[in-house]
């Protein structure tokens, strides 16, 4: 039987990130997912600032802006006239404590490569097409049935992460359930991704109208991809799966610009816009984090900087426990990552109604300052009052236990220069 202190099951974002900290924590790992091959859309487009945080302290911030975009400009359009262009975030720039003011656009499949990258690095590489199909429990560890290329194989582990997105095999197999909706009104959309001769790269472009809902093309640097995605106004009847037949239709009515423009269609698929949150994350050696413990709607780019934040705060205190730290530590993780998720959906709720009255109104509305807030920045979430940051009625400064620390100019222990985030010895805890 193969053995392993940590199996993350799931090749995300989240599942990467896990796997990122813990590999750099000298935890033994193993990461599979169940895919035949890596993906390849461009779904989960935004990283938010405090997820950027994240990322300097799992050393890859800088491949992240090297490969992103920044005030990203969009333009609105009543047909193929030009009605008005605002950019996401003017005027912040980076401060010593907020090192990463505004959001990043960069493809998932390319934050997912830094990613794999950064954990080869580190002596380890994903495994595919390995898909859980049992979960045994013991007192010290969890024998998970994984089977692969028409064999089988257990492997056991002191403990087992589900990452494995919003139809979890993991979470199903442990007995737990999305307990929490948000009752969206089911809206379904497009997203994909294409090649369009002739738009102007760099600039997001849209097309609005209150009787036929919203057309949006996303680009994206050093590629000649846009990100497709058409969110109608009454999309409560299931649409039709897309194909690029069906973006050519919506494409030419929209733009009056010729079909055969659009062309080259590499992803294309429909998703149903609702909400939920898991019961619990733990049953037992068996975590959920990521879209296999919450899934939001679009709006506000929530779900996958959440879920690598929610592998943030695992990550360190399985490694601590593991290090001899009592186990009691593992029951903070549900206790302080939850209410962040119900947090966010409250947020992503109404965050999905203004995009939809914006979409109802004719005109260039800001559908930026909707999408890129104070509230999508997540640098104001805070554990104030949790487990490890009880609440001090006598304390009287803003800044208190459970809050994110500003982020400051350091110097190393060779001089060199560093900062506070990113300067933590490798098995100390993080945040």
């Amino acid at each position: 039987m193969n053995q392993t202190d940590v199996l993350i099951v799931g090749a995300g974002p989240t599942g990467l990130a896990l796997a990122c900290d813990l590999a750099r924590r000298g935890v033994r790992i193993r990461v599979i997912d169940k895919a035949a091959e890596y993906f390849t859309g461009s779904r989960g487009k935004a990283i938010s600032p405090r997820t950027m945080e994240v990322l300097d302290g799992l050393g890859v911030a800088d491949q992240v802006l090297a490969a992103g975009l920044l005030n990203l400009p969009m333009r609105t359009y009543d047909g193929g006239r030009v009605i008005g262009e605002t950019i996401a975030n003017p005027g912040l720039a980076p401060s010593p404590e907020i090192p990463y003011p505004i959001p990043v656009f960069i493809p998932q499949y390319r934050t997912e490569s830094i990613l794999r990258d950064q954990l080869a690095r580190q002596g380890v590489r994903v495994e595919l097409h390995h898909e859980v199909i049992a979960v045994k429990q013991g007192e010290g560890d969890v024998t998970v049935k994984v089977a692969h290329h028409g064999c089988t194989e257990d492997v056991r582990a002191e403990y087992v992460v589900g990452c494995d997105g919003g139809h979890s095999t993991i979470r199903g197999l442990i007995g737990l359930s999305f307990g929490f909706t948000s009752n969206e009104s089911e809206k379904w959309c497009w997203v994909g991704d294409v090649l369009i001769d002739g738009l102007e790269p760099g600039v997001a472009h849209r097309w609005n109208d209150p009787q036929r809902g919203m057309l949006l093309l996303s680009p994206f640097k050093d590629t000649e991809l846009w990100q497709f995605q058409f969110l109608p106004a009454d999309g409560t009847p299931p649409l039709p799966e897309p194909d690029q037949d069906e973006f050519r239709r919506v494409w030419a009515a929209w733009t009056g610009l010729p079909a055969e423009r659009l062309h080259d269609t590499r992803t294309a698929s429909r998703f149903r816009v609702n909400g939920h949150i898991a019961e619990h994350y733990r049953v037992g050696r068996v975590f959920l984090a990521g879209d296999a413990a919450h899934i939001y709607s679009p709006a506000g780019g929530q779900g996958m900087t959440t879920g690598i934040q929610d592998a943030y705060n695992l990550g360190w205190k399985v490694a601590a426990v593991l290090a001899g730290t009592p186990s009691e530590l593992l029951d903070t993780y549900e206790a302080e990552r939850k209410p962040v998720a119900e947090y966010a959906m409250r947020r992503s709720r109404k965050r999905w109604k203004e995009v939809n009255q914006t979409v109802a109104t004719q005109g260039d509305s800001p559908l930026w300052q909707l999408v890129s807030n104070e509230d999508t920045s997540q640098l104001n979430i805070t554990y104030r009052g949790g487990p490890l940051a009880p609440a001090d009625p006598e304390a009287a400064t803003a800044l208190r236990p459970g809050d994110r620390a500003p982020d400051g100019q350091l110097q190393d222990s060779s001089g060199r220069p560093t900062t506070l985030f990113v300067s933590s010895a490798p098995r100390s805890s993080g945040s």
